[in-house]
């Protein structure tokens, strides 16, 4: 019986543990252009990254109780309205950025910020890890960068604050059927014993 009691505990202790981030993360990533991203994918692959950019669009969407967040930023600002900028051959330097998670708190407000630093003609701070062409939901070349760290005027959210993943979100209430499951079986072994 203690072995249960300590795996329970055990259960709950890594289950219930939380993945804060809550520490700023930009002093570590390099500083870069959108430009030299795109010319020099190679020497930046898989490393974390600093660099704004100005909005070309964003979206913010939900799948499977979780939430997305995609960005696309110009190394150069755009004119005319937001929803006119969805057609952009002209654009040479351009990166996709993207976060999904639990967190729907920050990345609504992300999409919110990010679409008023584009009405505004705001430069879009992102820190992220630069990873080209891979793959990414329905986009089949995929995002260039997963986003960290938004910086918008002198706001910055971190994407992965309050993030945490759907086991981590389902664990007390496991952990309470757990104990409750528990504490029938003792109750009838209890029973048992004379």
């Amino acid at each position: 019986m203690k072995w249960l009691l300590v795996l329970v505990l055990l259960y709950a202790s890594i289950s219930c543990s939380s993945t804060h981030t809550v520490d700023r993360i930009d002093a570590e990533a390099i500083q870069v252009e959108i430009k030299e991203l795109v010319e020099n994918p190679d020497k930046y692959k898989n490393k974390l990254v600093k660099f704004s950019g100005y909005l070309i669009g964003s979206e913010y969407s939900q799948y499977d109780d979780a939430e997305m967040f995609i960005l696309c930023l110009a190394d150069e600002p755009m004119n005319g309205e937001l929803t006119q900028r969805i057609i952009f051959p002209e654009v040479k330097f351009k990166l996709r950025v993207a976060e999904d998670g639990y967190n729907d708190a920050v990345l609504k407000q992300c999409y919110t910020l990010s679409q008023k630093a584009g009405k505004l003609g705001l430069p879009v701070g992102v820190v992220g890890v630069y990873a080209p062409g891979h793959p990414y939901f329905y986009y089949q070349k995929g995002v260039d960068v997963y986003l960290q760290e938004l910086h918008i005027d002198a706001r910055m959210l971190n994407t992965d604050y309050d993030d945490q993943s759907k086991f981590s979100h389902d664990a007390p209430g496991t952990f309470k059927k757990v104990y409750k499951g528990g504490k029938k079986v003792f109750e009838v072994i209890k029973g048992l014993i004379p």
